[in-house]
């Protein structure tokens, strides 16, 4: 999930690059070792740190979920994902040591990039990405990427997030993933943001995913 800085049509125009660099930079991941590696997003970093203005730049997350449960995930200021576990109908707590998020896309270059050496950067060289895995996931339960549109969303300066969205999910968790985005999607609660959101539901079944 990429958010980037911006709401012109030019902005919408950069989420799209990058959207197609990753995929195109994944399949010669998944060609070269089989798998989706932190050095894809160590390039594309520096690589829009080179090519971007300094007012532009994208929050990002990548997650890969596996069959029994597990979620690994790498954050550049993205939003902490948020799990609602059906058995206890609430937002399970996590360790913030399994949180680590870094800064966004085209901010610092990676110190270990490919164009290392062709880079120069007055404020210095972002860390190496690290990568978070959690073991959190029972049957039934959501788990939510989004943006920080739903993050920072109040109403009458109220914040949505966490006790208003916690109590939509129990109203929707027997649902599909599918169904419950859509009911979400459309609540009261949501109308007229003050900025873009968007919001990823992932259910865990026992069957194919829905």
């Amino acid at each position: 999930m990429v958010d980037v800085s911006g709401h012109r049509v030019t902005d919408a125009f950069l989420a799209a690059m990058l959207h197609q660099a990753f995929l195109i930079g994944a399949i010669y991941e998944l060609d070269m070792f089989g798998q989706v590696t932190k050095r894809l997003f160590e390039n594309l970093n520096t690589r829009l740190y080179q090519s971007w203005a300094e007012n532009r730049f994208a929050s990002l997350i990548y997650g890969e979920i596996s069959d029994d449960g597990r979620f690994q995930f790498l954050s550049a200021a993205s939003p902490p994902p948020l799990v609602f576990s059906r058995r206890y109908d609430r937002f399970m707590e996590v360790d913030q040591d399994l949180c680590v998020s870094f800064p966004p896309l085209g901010v610092l270059p990676s110190r270990h990039a490919t164009d290392r050496n062709k880079t120069s950067s007055v404020l210095g060289f972002k860390d190496d990405y690290t990568i978070n895995q959690w073991v959190l996931m029972g049957e039934g339960d959501l788990l939510l990427l989004h943006t920080d549109g739903l993050a920072e969303h109040r109403r009458q300066g109220d914040p949505y997030c966490p006790l208003h969205l916690e109590r939509k999910l129990r109203e929707v968790k027997d649902g599909s993933a599918r169904r419950s985005s859509r009911r979400y999607g459309g609540c009261a609660e949501l109308q007229q943001p003050r900025d873009d959101i968007s919001l990823v539901v992932i259910k865990r079944t026992e069957g194919p995913s829905v």
